[in-house]
């Protein structure tokens, strides 16, 4: 591939990009994981060149006009043999490439300088010549006699200050290592109680949480720390997007999925954003936007890339059920069963969480859902029994939308009124703050699915009747 030009291959995946909504570093990371699968050698600063569609005369160019520096100085030449690691920018050119590319040195492939965080603090003879104003009043009406009991206005004045200075000095210092842990074990608990946490109220409690890490973020602390709790955000973001889907806010939650996106991106973690996408994939499959949702899952998947990781597993599985709804069964049978392998090659720890990794439950449920449209019934019904299996009572949620995929299975084989009690049972066992946006819909689609001519039996009546009381639980319709 010339050095000059992007190839065919990068201007597809910058309009994939475009379409997608993918944020810059996404596009990156998918140019430098599609190049390697081509073999083809693409150094980070390149791969951020081919995300913008620029040439190497083009980095050329731009450095020369945002530093008044001569084009011959700063040639195409010389942009080259940084690409190829031939020679290092010097830090007055690495400084223009991340200022140019909006990015650090480490996102370009460089290694990070040593630094701290800078701080908006005032000049230190300003600091110095306040704190010997403070204490020299302090001391010179402490000299002249004045007692506590006397306590003047000038006195009173100067203890305030130095108390703010205090207060300030604690509210800027650095959030000890101890907050970013209790914070990580928030985020767990969080994901343990997934599925059994009443959907609004975890949303609340998760909205004031992510509130409070940001500004917590935005203290002068080491790049770690920042780093650790911007994962959190990241983490809380995608939580609330996940909550917001339940509840039928589609809008609020791509929002925050894209918030996720933002977070995951300043960390700088493939594994990260990879999976913030593969989640984000989920929102145009729930709405029926089949397409979308292939198509981001398909982004996601390059992301990941081959390695092991729950976004390796999330992502064609939402693709495989996006593709079995459109009706392409046979592609929705392959990239299910491509699932299943990389689901056998996810660790234990990815295996266990319901939130944040991706669980043989989840898997059973899914794939119960792909082998229902594309009409293989006897697999569906084997993952459904082992996924019945492995949830626990408490785990409404993904009980009852498998319970009225089972309902849906029970129309395709010609059994409508067994099909509306089945789903009947579902829907008027839950209680009134577990009867989600989300799982209406799906209890939409059994009514939908049910043949004309068997609409107006008494088990359809009556579960119509049931439909009622869920859509006035929800307080909203769902497309689904």
């Amino acid at each position: 591939m010339s050095s000059h030009q992007s190839s065919a291959w990068v201007r597809r995946l910058r309009d994939q990009a475009e379409r997608s909504g993918w944020t810059l570093q996404e596009t990156v990371d998918a140019v430098e994981a599609e190049a390697g699968k081509r073999g083809e050698s693409v150094s980070r600063l390149a791969a951020y060149r081919m995300a913008h569609g620029w040439t190497q005369s083009d980095v050329a160019r731009q450095l020369a006009m945002r530093d008044n520096a001569s084009q011959d100085r700063l040639t195409t030449q010389l942009v080259s043999r940084w690409e190829r690691g031939i020679q290092r920018p010097d830090p007055e050119h690495m400084d223009a490439l991340c200022r140019l590319f909006r990015t650090n040195c480490q996102q370009l492939g460089y290694p990070a300088p040593d630094y701290t965080v800078e701080t908006n603090e005032a000049p230190t003879t300003q600091i110095v010549e306040a704190g010997v104003g403070r204490r020299s009043l302090l001391r010179g009406l402490t000299i002249g006699g004045m007692s506590a009991a006397l306590l003047t206005p000038q006195i009173s004045s100067a203890l305030a200050d130095v108390r703010q200075q205090v207060d300030n000095s604690l509210e800027a210092s650095e959030v000890a290592g101890s907050t970013v842990e209790r914070w990580e074990h928030t985020v767990r608990r969080y994901a343990e109680a997934y599925e059994i946490a009443p959907p609004l109220q975890a949303l609340v409690d998760a909205a004031q949480d992510v509130a409070v890490v940001r500004e917590q973020r935005e203290r002068p602390q080491s790049l770690n720390q920042k780093q650790r709790l911007t994962r959190v955000v990241a983490q809380l973001s995608i939580l609330i997007a996940s909550y917001s889907r339940e509840l039928g806010d589609y809008r609020a939650s791509r929002n925050w999925s894209h918030t996720a996106r933002l977070a995951a991106e300043d960390v700088g973690d493939r594994t990260l954003r990879a999976w913030v996408m593969a989640r984000d994939s989920m929102a145009p499959l729930y709405e029926g936007n089949f397409a979308g949702a292939i198509e981001l899952a398909q982004g996601a998947e390059i992301l990941a890339g081959a390695g092991p990781s729950p976004a390796a597993v999330l992502a064609p599985v939402v693709r495989a059920r996006a593709l079995a709804q459109v009706g392409r069964a046979d592609e929705a049978r392959k990239t299910i069963e491509h699932a299943h392998t990389a689901f056998d090659r996810l660790g234990h720890d990815g295996q266990r969480d319901l939130l944040f990794g991706y669980t043989e439950r989840q898997l059973c449920f899914h794939s119960a859902q792909v082998w229902t449209y594309t009409q293989d019934f006897d697999d569906a019904q084997h993952a459904h029994e082992r996924a019945t299996v492995l949830y626990a009572p408490t785990e409404y949620l993904d009980r009852a939308l498998m319970g009225l995929d089972m309902a849906l299975r029970l129309v395709a084989t010609g059994n409508a009124d067994s099909a509306a009690e089945h789903a009947a049972s579902v829907i008027t066992g839950l209680e009134s703050g577990q009867r989600s946006s989300m799982i209406e819909g799906r209890a939409r689609a059994v009514l939908r699915a049910l043949p004309a001519k068997a609409r107006h039996t008494n088990a359809v009546e009556t579960y119509r009747d049931a439909l009622v009381g869920i859509q006035s639980a929800s307080g909203r319709n769902e497309r689904n």
